[in-house]
């Protein structure tokens, strides 16, 4: 992370007082667990913020989800049973029924940026998605 981190501008990034050596495994651990806390109403804030310094069309969005098949055991069902991804057998749309998956849910607007998602169960239907008021 740190060698990484060297090679990036960091001054005009984040300021003179980051140095590369600050990016390191711990502090990227940090970093994904708040992101693993906070993330979804992150994304929802820094959406809003760009709207309100970039306008978009507002009368066109789409939203759609993606499914991902997972190889492994899940360690959260034993070590974090609060996992907020619910790995479930399901309907696969990558035709791998004998592998687990999760989904996730994005919105985006006419110029394909994102401006909400979400994380979603593994056997979760696009129009069930949808019908929960995701969809705007």
């Amino acid at each position: 992370m740190e060698t990484w981190a060297g090679s990036l501008p960091l001054p005009l990034l984040w300021g003179e007082t980051i140095q590369a050596s600050q990016f390191n495994d711990d502090a990227l651990g940090r970093v994904l667990e708040d992101l693993a806390d906070h993330g979804s109403s992150l994304l929802v804030t820094v959406g809003s913020r760009m709207l309100a310094v970039h306008p978009t069309r507002s009368d066109w969005f789409h939203s759609d989800t993606t499914a991902y098949s997972l190889m492994g055991d899940d360690p959260s069902a034993t070590t974090r049973p609060t996992a907020p991804l619910e790995l479930t057998w399901g309907h696969s749309k990558d035709h791998r029924p004998d592998l687990k998956q999760m989904m996730a849910g994005g919105t985006m607007d006419a110029e394909g940026c994102l401006l909400a998602d979400t994380m979603l169960a593994g056997n979760t239907a696009d129009q069930t998605w949808k019908a929960d008021g995701v969809d705007p």
